[in-house]
């Protein structure tokens, strides 16, 4: 069960993305979600995180112009629309997005969000308009889990103090198959391991 953000452009996904974005959800069994109220994507993520049965935590623009005015169980103040953005990064654990745009670009919300999610070092799904999916996250250097799921103590694992030896962490959670690529994994498979 995850506390999961969403940014999305304000035309909408493509029907290869939203797939992508329905599969992705699915999988991550969101406990809460958060988006920015905005037409397009947040409007049809929200349909989503709403049939999922998650809690839902909107994060409204303080621009009404482009406001999806979606029926939520949490509402934040009104802000401007990056500190919004902002906000909906550093009270999640994870982000989805899905930009409009194939390559990173200046000027857009979305791939504003997305840096902003690189900086505080979150877990992300970047959905592509084709429905591809990236997934970047930081590894805990000693167990190899995204930080997030690390049960690691810093800076140093548990040791067995008569074997002198490593004890291993739990592996449960989430599989993700892919090509790996720095911080990044193209995806080909994800899916929840069950204990």
């Amino acid at each position: 069960m995850t506390i999961t953000g969403f940014t999305g452009t304000q035309i909408g996904t493509t029907k290869p993305q939203f797939t992508s974005f329905f599969k992705v959800y699915k999988e991550l069994s969101v406990k809460e979600f958060h988006h920015g109220d905005c037409i397009g994507s947040d409007a049809e993520a929200h349909v989503v995180a709403r049939t999922h049965g998650s809690w839902i935590v909107i994060h409204p623009p303080s621009s009404f112009s482009k406001r999806a005015f979606c029926k939520g169980d949490v509402y934040r103040k009104p802000k401007p629309y990056l500190e919004r953005n902002h906000n909906i990064v550093a009270d999640t654990e994870l982000m989805i997005a899905t930009p409009m745009q194939m390559a990173e670009v200046r000027r857009s919300g979305t791939w504003a969000t997305i840096r902003y999610t690189r900086i505080l070092d979150r877990e992300i799904f970047i959905i592509y308009p084709g429905g591809s999916i990236i997934y970047e996250v930081t590894l805990c250097a000693v167990c190899g889990l995204p930080r997030r799921r690390c049960t690691c103590e810093f800076p140093f694992p548990e040791v067995d103090s008569k074997t002198g030896e490593y004890i291993p962490r739990p592996q449960g959670g989430m599989f993700i198959s892919g090509e790996r690529k720095s911080r990044k994994i193209v995806v080909s498979e994800i899916r929840m391991l069950v204990r």
